[in-house]
């Protein structure tokens, strides 16, 4: 198992989840405090990139 290269399924799962935690820190970022964008719009986009990507990368 360690051996083994990553296969394209499980390099997009890790580069979705890196995308998302990079989106949720520059979100949560306290340079951008004008508060225009609601306090759970993070979370949900967050929630939505996790489930997209569960599903997307389902095995057949």
């Amino acid at each position: 198992m360690l051996n083994k290269r990553p296969t394209n399924r499980q390099l997009l799962i890790i580069i979705a989840l890196l995308a998302q935690m990079a989106f949720t820190a520059i979100l949560h970022s306290e340079h951008i405090t004008d508060r225009t964008t609601p306090a759970g719009f993070s979370h949900l986009i967050s929630l939505g990139v996790m489930t997209l990507t569960i599903f997307w990368t389902k095995p057949e």
